[in-house]
């Protein structure tokens, strides 16, 4: 059984938290859109990424790292069903 003193520290406790000031977890969502006209070009997010001559995937903005994820996951899907018109993908965290 709780004594009356560790009641009372318990809701002072509760009583100092500022509600307020808690920051509650946004949720994001990465938007990558491809067309099939130009197969060297994807938008992730409204940030254009190309292809280059290499075969590698470049782009002059930065991407975050939850981009850069969920853009290799696309790029993969993508090379599974290539004789699927995807042309859109959302991933919401």
């Amino acid at each position: 059984m709780k004594s009356f003193k560790m009641q009372q520290l318990i809701n002072d406790q509760i009583a100092g938290i500022n509600y307020k000031s808690i920051v509650k977890s946004k949720k994001m969502a990465v938007v990558i859109k491809y067309t099939h006209t130009d197969d060297d070009v994807i938008h992730v997010n409204g940030k254009e990424v190309r292809k280059d001559v290499d075969g590698t995937w470049i782009t002059k903005e930065p991407m975050s790292l939850i981009e850069c994820e969920f853009f290799d996951a696309f790029i993969q899907t993508l090379g599974r069903c290539k004789h699927r018109k995807l042309r859109k993908a959302i991933y919401t965290i």
